[in-house]
């Protein structure tokens, strides 16, 4: 296949795929608005996912994160924060559907400290949170507390779950990451911009549909790309956008007409060791002596079904 355009990039060929890389510097461009609606293409956004091979890419570039920065063993008490969020982009970079879910998991390592408890800092009020039934729901409610009834111990190196919260619209809060996406018959624009400016994401991946077309990246301002030839998808790949890397912009010319339907819809997924709910804990004490107990946090957001339609 012969191609212009970016300069610096190499090619690889197999009897299955084609995979072209290169990256960029990091010139800023701007995104979208947001609106909000009710999904209703959630199945065909997963098919897109699993077709474009996007969706076990976000598997493994997640698994391996958070193992990185998982709580050590070593802390009497582990915990975890992990939500889920599902998002659907208009083209223009607009919100038509937001789910976000999260729960948290405690895991008492050390028996000695079975009975705790888990003082939270205040959490983002767009968020309906849900205790575990043998969680003291009265002393959550009043201080940001959790505790089982009556200070019973915890189960000990059992992982168990103690709280819940879902959002499925958002108000003051953001999404993490919108996308602007302007398609020609045989070509396209598209743009990414931070909406959140607080997180930082990490691993992003943007899968463009081609039908079949064999592209011609000829600009991209920062991070690098993937043609798949086997699923007919472009993938850019992306390390970090945060606060110093909030924008950016890819052009793509493809070796014929496909009309403007075929980019759609472009799936995205990336990590991010916060929580959209802002769920953190202050400290963890002693149910009876309130000494504080050493204790390990992860949290993290994983998207599940993240598309532009």
């Amino acid at each position: 296949m012969e191609s212009g355009g970016t300069t610096g990039h190499s090619r690889t060929y197999s009897e299955t795929a084609v995979t072209e890389a290169t990256t960029a510097p990091k010139p800023k461009l701007g995104g979208g608005g947001l609106s909000l609606g009710k999904a209703k293409k959630q199945d065909h956004a997963s098919r897109v996912l699993k077709e474009s091979g996007l969706a076990a890419a976000a598997a493994a570039v997640s698994a391996p994160a958070q193992a990185a920065s998982a709580p050590a063993d070593d802390h009497p008490v582990s915990i975890k924060i992990e939500e889920k969020i599902s998002v659907n982009l208009n083209r223009d970079g607009g919100v038509s559907a937001v789910d976000v879910s999260g729960a948290m998991t405690i895991t008492i390592v050390d028996g000695a400290h079975a009975s705790v408890r888990v003082h939270l800092a205040p959490s983002n009020d767009e968020f309906a949170f849900k205790t575990h039934p043998n969680i003291n729901k009265v002393l959550h409610s009043s201080d940001n507390v959790l505790a089982i009834k009556d200070n019973r111990p915890f189960p000990v190196n059992a992982p168990t779950s103690i709280l819940r919260w879902r959002a499925q619209a958002l108000g003051k809060t953001k999404v993490p990451l919108t996308i602007n996406c302007w398609p020609s018959s045989s070509g396209a624009s598209v743009e990414f911009e931070l909406e959140n400016p607080a997180l930082r994401l990490t691993n992003v991946q943007i899968a463009l549909p081609l039908a079949g077309a064999f592209p011609d990246v000829s600009s991209i301002s920062c991070g690098s790309f993937q043609h798949d030839s086997a699923t007919s998808t472009l993938h850019w790949l992306i390390p970090a956008i945060d606060s110093a890397n909030s924008s950016g912009s890819m052009d793509v010319q493809l070796s014929a007409e496909v009309g403007e339907e075929a980019f759609f819809p472009a799936a995205v997924a990336f990590v991010c060791d916060q929580s959209l709910a802002r769920v953190s804990v202050v400290t963890v004490a002693d149910s009876e002596t309130h000494a504080a107990v050493p204790f390990g946090c992860h949290a993290s957001i994983v998207t599940d079904v993240y598309t532009v339609e």
